[in-house]
């Protein structure tokens, strides 16, 4: 059971008092209210979901078994989607029990069923307790797929959430896979943390250049460059999709987007001039290694020569960014992105923002998975803070002009809500 604190039970106080007074508006508010403390209270509760993805040959298993020997205070269970082919080292499995796997060091692992839930099901009535989830899905897997499942399902909301998608690249092949394959390029707009293996085999130049092409390809995406997977970043607890770490994302790189456009003490309102402080990256790369020289088959990768290596790599991935002061009507916004997603279901890889709705004295931090979305509710707005939507948009061959349109639709005005009074 779960302790009521003092302000839960004001509200509980207050809503009754509002029942009986007939006042439903308030009433509803105050519940509301009371039901987001206690779903926090819920969520700190349930098991954490890192999910590893990367295309084929870029070292998931490198990285799932470096995650296993690097955190030993926690109880792991992992699910794969083919045990036995990629696998956990043969060295840590002991026993073998209805299709789950007890490691040596207290982890457990099992095989993915064609229904996550059945498979999450079977997990958590056996025998075996674990407080986090690694999912490695399969190299043309996509992770969306699998988030949207811990996104949309009830029961799998009650007991997991989401952490984090952790997507494992090869440095030395990233961008041209990300210009030939549709899923290379859903698993890295998707992911939370980028791993760049197998670094030392590129020049740091080179390899910075793949670091910049990713942020442009994806804003949200930290990165580490490693060899054999080993990096030091914590990422069993990024919180990537915790309100307060959305919100702080989302925040820099709308102010980021604003410096490159207007300069540094420039901040956009309704006045602004530079179209209604709506941003637009256009990600085409095309990135050139021409390196001329003498050498012959005896000569090894590293032989210090300088080969001639050319390499084009063009995208058609956009972000865009839109900042509006007008605040947003809740209604309108969930009718609109309803109907885009369903239509630019195809285009849209990512939409992620922080909403000014009407009414509300909270944030409210909105990101979508698939066609699916969700709110979640972030700190109150400041007594002199600035009230602004930001939202960022993550595609490709993006229709800005339509998106710029819509968004306008769905503005709070007050005239329309005057003949309801």
């Amino acid at each position: 059971m779960f302790q009521t604190s003092t302000k839960e039970k004001k509200n509980y106080s207050i809503a009754i008092y509002a029942i009986s007074n007939k006042n439903p508006y308030f009433c509803i508010t105050l519940l509301n209210n009371t039901i987001s403390l206690l779903v926090e209270k819920i969520i700190d509760k349930r098991i954490p979901v890192t999910i590893l993805t990367g295309f084929l040959g870029a070292g998931k298993t490198t990285l799932l078994n470096h995650l296993i020997s690097s955190y030993p205070d926690k109880k792991i269970a992992i699910i794969e989607n083919e045990f036995g082919q990629i696998g956990i080292d043969n060295d840590l499995v002991i026993r073998p029990e209805n299709g789950i796997f007890e490691l040596s060091n207290g982890c457990i692992c099992c095989t993915l069923n064609d229904e996550l839930v059945e498979t999450l099901e079977n997990l958590l009535n056996s025998q075996h307790s674990f407080n986090h989830l690694l999912i490695e899905t399969t190299g043309i897997a996509e992770p969306d797929a699998i988030a949207a499942a811990f996104l949309a399902t009830p029961d799998i909301q009650k007991t997991f959430k989401v952490d984090a998608v952790v997507c494992i690249a090869d440095a030395h092949h990233v961008a041209d896979i990300l210009n030939e394959r549709e899923e290379a390029r859903k698993q890295l707009t998707f992911a939370d943390f980028v791993v760049l293996n197998k670094a030392s085999e590129v020049s740091p130049e080179y390899l910075e250049s793949v670091k910049t092409l990713l942020r442009q390809v994806n804003p949200f995406a930290a990165t580490e460059a490693a060899d054999y997977c080993k990096i030091k970043t914590p990422v069993l607890s990024l919180n990537a999709y915790s309100a307060d770490v959305l919100e702080s994302k989302i925040q820099k790189h709308t102010e980021q987007v604003a410096l490159a456009h207007h300069g540094e003490g420039h901040t956009c309102t309704n006045t602004c001039t530079h179209h209604d402080h709506e941003h637009k990256h256009e990600h085409k790369h095309e990135h050139k290694h021409e390196h001329k020289h003498e050498h012959d088959e005896n000569c090894a990768p590293d032989c210090g020569h300088d080969h001639d290596h050319k390499h084009h790599h063009h995208s058609d991935i956009v972000s865009e960014s839109f900042v509006f002061d007008t605040p947003i009507d809740m209604i309108k916004f969930r009718q609109w992105i309803n109907v885009v997603l369903l239509i630019q279901k195809q285009s849209i890889y990512r939409i992620k923002g922080i909403l000014n709705f009407a009414w509300h004295d909270e944030k409210m931090v909105f990101q979508s998975v698939q066609e699916m979305f969700a709110f979640q509710r972030a700190a109150p707005w400041g007594e002199t803070e600035h009230r602004q939507s930001r939202i960022v948009f993550i595609g490709k061959t993006l229709r800005r002009e339509i998106l710029e349109k819509s968004l306008r639709q769905c503005y709070y005005k007050p005239e329309e809500y005057d003949d309801q009074d």
